[in-house]
């Protein structure tokens, strides 16, 4: 049976406000909780209101924000199992807060990323307040995710050339919040003219993974297309401790994009998923080359379009690959060697209306159902309810799928 979980708007609000008197450096952000909790109900979670947004899930704990000023955003932490408020505290509205890597957990401690500061701040449900673990206004921070209780990332590095930031290098790096370290593991930089660029990364099976681009640089670094000299993609493998294994080439996979084109870049298991703005397709990787076994949209990409959006997990980083397609959920399974269609129930037989939001802990999610009808709102649910009616994709040695073939399409 699908469980789902009712969070009314007007609830919000009225236990936000009440939290709010209460928000003190010692009070508890929530004085009960608990993460086996498993919703009986099915109803819906409505955020009506654009000035209150949701920012993730762990368990039964939902994140979300809301804009108390033209200036000023107050983050909140809510029960959904007693409906208890609680203030975590409040930060300058400067960007866009969490668009990095959303909410994050590790070891019993949460944890939210700001993109346009680099920073990471970590907060408990025992005390209110925010606490800034890792900070680095020298590069830009990409691709946070976490592997053996650790954050791993991609960094970029810039330096002011006529006013303009200009790239001039990148690494991979990890950050232990026990020890409050960053430990750069391998780095790229611009030399003699020639440019080695991590563009993606992702980690899994305890290594690193890269998509690396190789060009000669030119005068401005946003004029990068295919007829740029020297211009090779590859993917690269490295020990978790950044030592090289392993290099795989991606010529083909590349053949017609800018450096830009490449939205997506994912390693699952012995599987790899790369996104762009026109395809989606799934590699199995062997010991010697890449080998492709499902895809959709055009190769070609000379008309329809097809994308695959890979939804992050706020903690360790599962075993499958949970990706939104359209009005339906994609995921990837190493383990069965499967792909596996989930249908949205709100948005069954609508073919106008797409997933807009998901958010995801490895077992709970809540998404957003655009259906345009009484049915539109937020949801709560498990990934594992969901799946009881998903349909199976078997991907099998030598053959090649056209994800069209099985009612997915934009």
């Amino acid at each position: 049976m699908k469980h789902f979980f009712v969070f009314l708007l007007s609830a919000v609000l009225l236990l936000t406000f009440s939290a709010c008197k209460k928000e003190t450096a010692s009070q508890p952000v929530l004085s009960q909780w608990d993460f086996s909790y498993s919703p009986a109900e099915t109803e819906q979670i409505d955020f009506r209101n654009d000035e209150v947004v949701l920012v993730g899930i762990q368990g039964d704990v939902l994140v979300f924000k809301q804009k108390i000023s033209t200036t000023m955003w107050r983050f909140f932490a809510a029960n959904l199992q007693t409906g208890e408020i609680g203030t975590i505290g409040e930060q300058p509205g400067l960007g866009n807060w969490t668009t990095l890597g959303g909410l994050r957990y590790i070891d019993d401690r949460l944890f939210l990323s700001v993109k346009n500061t680099n920073t990471i701040y970590g907060f408990s449900l025992e005390n209110s307040g925010f606490e800034e673990v890792y900070s680095n206004p020298d590069s830009t921070l990409y691709d946070l995710s976490i592997m053996d209780g650790k954050f791993y990332y991609r960094l970029a590095f810039h330096e002011k050339v006529n006013g303009e930031d200009e790239w001039i290098g990148s690494a991979l790096a990890c950050f232990d919040p026990q020890t409050g370290k960053q430990t750069i593991l391998t780095e790229r930089k611009v030399e003699n003219g020639k440019a080695d660029h991590f563009r993606h990364f992702s980690c899994a099976n305890g290594k690193l993974y890269t998509l690396t681009q190789s060009y000669f640089y030119p005068e401005n670094r946003q004029q990068v297309t295919q007829s740029t000299p020297g211009l090779h993609w590859r993917m690269e493998v490295f020990s978790g401790d950044g030592a090289l294994e392993k290099t795989y080439s991606m010529e083909l996979e590349m053949r017609k994009d800018n450096d830009t084109a490449t939205t997506e870049f994912a390693v699952y298991g012995d599987y790899l998923f790369v996104g762009k703005w026109y395809e989606s397709s799934f590699y199995q990787i062997d010991e010697e080359e890449l080998k492709m076994v499902a895809f959709g949209g055009d190769l070609d990409h000379s008309s329809t379009a097809f994308t695959c959006r890979e939804i992050s997990c706020s903690g360790e980083k599962p075993e499958q690959l949970l990706m939104i397609c359209g009005r339906n959920w994609l995921i990837l399974d190493p383990e069965s060697k499967s792909l596996y269609v989930v249908d949205c129930p709100q948005l069954k037989n609508r073919e106008d209306k797409q997933i807009s939001e998901t958010y995801y802990d490895g077992a709970n999610m809540i998404y957003y159902a655009p259906s345009g009808d009484e049915k539109e709102g937020y949801y709560y649910t498990k990934l594992e309810d969901l799946m009881e009616e998903a349909r199976r994709i078997p991907l099998e040695d030598g053959k090649v799928l056209n994800l069209s073939d099985f009612g997915l399409t934009e």
